[in-house]
């Protein structure tokens, strides 16, 4: 069954999902059933009523199994063909695609993993960025039903909080339009150049820096001294750049500095003056507890500058490291000085909105250098002592390894046949010999000395006798117990135990105490 657009008479804003699961092919509506729950929960935070936008899908029709590359490519050719011509017809001021799906459709530059849309990726690193698309603002944002998912990883109120301020964004810029900032980069490229544009770097008294850099080598430094111009010295103007960095009458802002602070003071022997701000600290203060994550389930948390225009700006993406010349680099380490500058003034204003205190943030500033200068110290290892531990633990490690095997194989073979996935503790090998051929594991002409197998005529009256390496049975069967691989410990605690499974944040569990006692009984 197809579920049609749900389409109401001056809606501003159109929604586009993937296509339509169970619940939705049931009702006829998109969106529908807990992934409708928590659009629409975001919608009304955002101040928007659902009957202020239009919700379509890329494809109306439900994929076998939910899975959307089940889907033949000639549906979804179709689907992004109705998709057009409704954004052509319906003239929407803002169009927001939820998921990778939905972005790969309507943004002519997507990333994929195999060049369809049944490859589309990178939504997580993509969010909250604005595209121009036939002249209308599109936002890329995260799936209800991708948020519902993350929930187990404990990410999930984090995501709904993105999504509902992505809907407010979308809500500002159906009502004013897409204000694109102006960016300016002038690359310094001589020690003429330089000179020329130090008095005006100077005259600011406040920058925003960035450094790009390939593995030990700098490759540009870059000013920002105001949001919409930014100058990138390359190395032939280093000298003049590594002055600006080391006179502390130029107050400066970074994001992230420890990093950049210590390759400049480790591989280019520049200590930092002026250090006065960073963003990621700022960031950090005001919303200690919200992140972005990197693709495919990384459950590591990013405070990167991608993450905070994603907030902060109305920028496109830029952040593509995949440069195809040296101007791309000094291109971008650019535009991260101005974005850097941007970002830092909207911070200055949340920390007052939120009633931060400044001394919190002066406080955490204060700790970035004592980090670099350990970074710098490092950690002294005691190699011999180290390689010492090392070995006594792979023994330990083995010894328990062995007794858990044991303890755990009487009670596996018993419950056998009721196991869900018994291949997953006992595995099949052929022969090394006969490799289970039918006939040669009744007699194996190998093991009676043959090269190759004879002929009747070499035989004569001569019997073979079955193949001695594994007695004519062909195969023989393994068994092995790893209690680092989470599959093979629920099938033993939950079906072989019989322990009751428990969630939380998502994940299955079980009692610690009943663990123990049921551990301590083996």
């Amino acid at each position: 069954m197809r579920v049609e657009p749900e389409l109401h008479v001056g809606a501003k804003i159109l929604l586009v999902g993937r296509d339509p699961g169970e619940q939705e092919v049931r009702s006829g509506r998109p969106f529908v059933g807990p992934a409708g729950d928590l659009l629409n929960r975001c919608l009304g935070l955002a101040g928007l009523r659902r009957e202020d936008v239009n919700i379509t899908n890329v494809v109306s029709e439900q994929p076998a199994g939910n899975v959307f590359a089940r889907h033949s490519p000639r549906a979804v050719a179709e689907g992004v063909r109705k998709l057009h011509n409704l954004i052509r017809q319906s003239k929407p001021k803002c169009v927001v695609c939820l998921g990778n799906e939905a972005a790969f459709a309507v943004i002519p530059v997507w990333p994929t993993t195999n060049g369809t849309i049944f490859g589309a990726s990178e939504i997580q690193e993509r969010r909250g960025y604005w595209e121009l698309v036939e002249g209308v603002p599109v936002l890329a944002t995260l799936h209800p039903s991708g948020i519902l998912r993350s929930g187990g990883r404990g990410t999930g109120a984090i995501d709904e909080m993105l999504l509902t301020y992505d809907l407010e964004r979308a809500k500002e810029v159906a009502s004013k339009g897409l204000q694109r900032p102006r960016r300016e980069v002038r690359v310094i490229s001589n020690m003429g150049d330089a000179a020329k544009a130090l008095p005006g770097i100077r005259s600011t008294g406040w920058v925003a820096c960035d450094i790009e850099n390939s593995a030990d080598t700098l490759a540009c430094v870059g000013f920002a001294v105001r949001s919409d111009l930014a100058y990138v010295f390359t190395p032939a103007a280093f000298p003049v750049a590594f002055a600006i960095l080391r006179d502390p009458q130029i107050k400066k802002c970074f994001h992230n500095g420890q990093y950049d602070m210590y390759f400049l003071r480790t591989r280019c022997s520049v200590d930092v003056e002026g250090f006065a701000d960073d963003t990621i600290v700022a960031f950090h203060v005001c919303w200690p507890a919200l992140a972005g994550k990197g693709e495919r389930g990384s459950k590591r948390t990013q405070k990167s500058l991608r993450f905070l225009a994603s907030i902060y700006t109305f920028d496109a993406f830029w952040k593509d490291y995949e440069f195809a010349n040296e101007g791309e680099r000094f291109e971008l380490n650019g535009l991260d000085c101005m974005v850097t500058w941007d970002v830092h003034q909207r911070l200055v204003l949340e920390r007052r909105r939120l009633g931060i205190p400044n001394a919190i943030y002066q406080h955490e500033l204060g700790l970035v250098w004592p980090c670099i200068k350990m970074l710098e110290r490092g950690i002294r290892v005691d190699r011999g002592s180290l390689a010492r531990n090392r070995g006594s633990l792979q023994e330990i490690t083995i010894a328990l390894a062995a007794e858990i095997e044991a303890a755990a194989r009487p009670l596996l073979e018993e419950a056998r046949e009721r196991i869900s996935r018994p291949a997953l503790f006992w595995t099949t090998t052929a022969c090394r010999c006969c490799h289970n051929g039918r006939g040669k594991r009744a007699e194996c002409w190998e093991c009676a000395g043959f090269e190759k197998k004879p002929g009747k005529r070499a035989l004569g009256a001569l019997v073979l006798a079955p193949c001695a390496v594994c007695g004519g049975a062909g195969s023989s069967e393994g068994f092995a117990f790893n209690f680092d691989s989470s599959d093979q410990k629920k099938i033993l605690l939950y079906e072989v135990l019989g322990i009751a499974a428990r969630y939380k944040d998502g994940q299955v569990c079980t009692s610690e105490d009943k663990l123990k006692e049921i551990l301590g009984s083996l």
